[in-house]
């Protein structure tokens, strides 16, 4: 028995979900309060205090967030067609799950059938009922198991892309973090200088 599915999010807006909420959640858990307590420690006055080093360093995030969430992470999912990808998977999941309703419809319609060829006695001699269902079965177990590798394999391609092209977005992340280091190093050495 298959089930009904009521109006499921689209595969891709869920990806985008779980992108803005991973986001967010490595934005919340970047405190900048402490990175400048730690860079600056005192010597943050010189700068108009830590409230303010920190207050500008959010405001920075905040833009470079918008920035990879807004542009370049979109450009990125149509630059590579994800979109298409992962509608054309979850037509291949559809597909499947008609396919299975169809199969349940086939074999109790041919239940029925052969109910009926049983009650009227129209069964060659030496066929049984439960040859028939089992031929039946045979064939429609043959059917869906073509059915399957096929899409089997076209998802595990799908996978085998998606996969590449997480790896890619984490070594931009990746990138964007080392920027960042590299921008509160160049920070602190401007602190350190300024406060000789």
């Amino acid at each position: 028995m298959t089930t009904t599915r009521t109006q499921p999010e689209r595969r891709y807006d869920v990806l985008m979900q779980l992108i803005e909420m991973a986001m967010v959640r490595s934005r919340k858990e970047l405190n900048t309060t402490k990175l400048v307590e730690a860079s600056y420690g005192d010597n943050a006055a010189v700068f108009g205090g830590k409230e303010m080093l920190a207050g500008t360093m959010d405001d920075m995030l905040d833009k470079m967030h918008e920035q990879v969430l807004q542009q370049d992470l979109l450009d990125y999912l149509q630059k590579h067609g994800i979109e298409a990808l992962l509608d054309r998977f979850e037509s291949i999941v559809e597909t499947l799950d008609q396919d299975d309703a169809a199969q349940a419809k086939a074999e109790q319609d041919d239940k029925e059938s052969a109910e009926r060829a049983t009650d009227e006695n129209l069964l060659p001699a030496g066929v049984t009922l439960e040859n028939i269902v089992d031929y039946k079965f045979y064939q429609n177990a043959l059917k869906q198991k073509e059915q399957m590798t096929k899409a089997l394999q076209e998802v595990q391609e799908e996978i085998a892309i998606l996969e590449k092209e997480q790896a890619e977005m984490s070594t931009q992340v990746e990138s964007q973090q080392r920027v960042l280091q590299e921008t509160a190093q160049e920070l602190n050495r401007s602190a350190d200088v300024c406060s000789m």
